[in-house]
């Protein structure tokens, strides 16, 4: 009895995966379209274009793979493809794992569109391959998602490289006027300003310091070194006195601070 329901189940979803192929344009219209109108993530962040053709391609690769042998089938791999795509795109994962949400409903619509109409008798057939529409689906997203954390990692990994790469270039002096304006705007600083450059010896356990990025109304930029950490603070209206008393309670080792540097980046 369990292979015959099992024989059962892999002729239905032969028998699905051809049907929802020839719907596929319609099946990624109908995602596309519940994805945009409930999402403002996936409208402010993914052009239409893109969205529509890989949503189109991800139910292709996914429909197909049903058809296919396990280590013939590719979409992981593509579902990995996606996460890193809209990683870069800077879309937030809640989204993509909520497309995958959808994906499955409009899938699984489409079986018992396909199926629903052919009698009772294949009922227990149909309630079981809910189960390999689903788990598929589900293995989907959760690829998308590892590959969409590491892409993020990634980005962010260079995008604070490139921070501390103009931070540093501003302490030492290096940058031309040219670059400490790219360096400016990079690092969310004003152009024209007062800035102080703040120098603290590192405690005897640096690992567990943390220093915030603002302290008593006052932006810092820290940059650790090897026995110190340095730090540009900028100032606004505020003077000297008001730097020195701001930091008193968070410095534990021995500091010093500049005289206030009045920048045109």
């Amino acid at each position: 009895m369990r292979s015959r329901t099992d024989a059962e189940v892999r002729e239905l979803l032969r028998t699905s995966a051809a049907g929802l192929l020839e719907r596929l344009p319609e099946l990624a219209d109908e995602l596309v379209k519940r994805g945009r109108d409930s999402d403002e993530a996936y409208r402010m962040t993914v052009p239409f274009e893109d969205h529509w053709k890989s949503t189109h391609e991800g139910l292709r690769v996914g429909i197909t793979a049903i058809l296919q042998p396990r280590h013939e089938r590719r979409d992981v791999a593509y579902a990995q493809t996606v996460g890193r795509r809209r990683a870069e795109f800077g879309l937030p994962l809640d989204s993509l794992m909520r497309s995958y949400r959808l994906a499955a409903q409009v899938t699984w619509n489409g079986v018992i569109d396909i199926i629903g109409d052919q009698g009772q008798e294949r009922l227990p057939a149909l309630l079981r391959s809910a189960t390999h529409v689903w788990h598929a689906i589900d293995r989907q997203a959760v690829a998308a998602a590892d590959a969409y954390r590491r892409r993020e990692n990634e980005l962010l990994g260079r995008t604070n490289q490139r921070v501390n790469a103009m931070l540093d270039a501003l302490l030492e002096g290096r940058a031309d006027p040219a670059v400490a304006g790219v360096a400016a705007g990079a690092l969310g600083l004003p152009e024209h300003g007062r800035y102080a450059v703040v120098t603290t010896r590192l405690p005897a356990q640096p690992d567990r310091v943390h220093r915030p990025d603002e302290i008593g109304g006052l932006r810092f930029l820290w940059r650790m070194r090897p026995d110190l950490e340095m730090a540009v603070v900028y100032l606004g209206d505020r003077e000297l006195d008001d730097l020195v008393a701001a930091i008193t309670p968070v410095v534990c080792a021995s500091a010093g601070v500049s005289p206030v540097v009045r920048a045109r980046f």
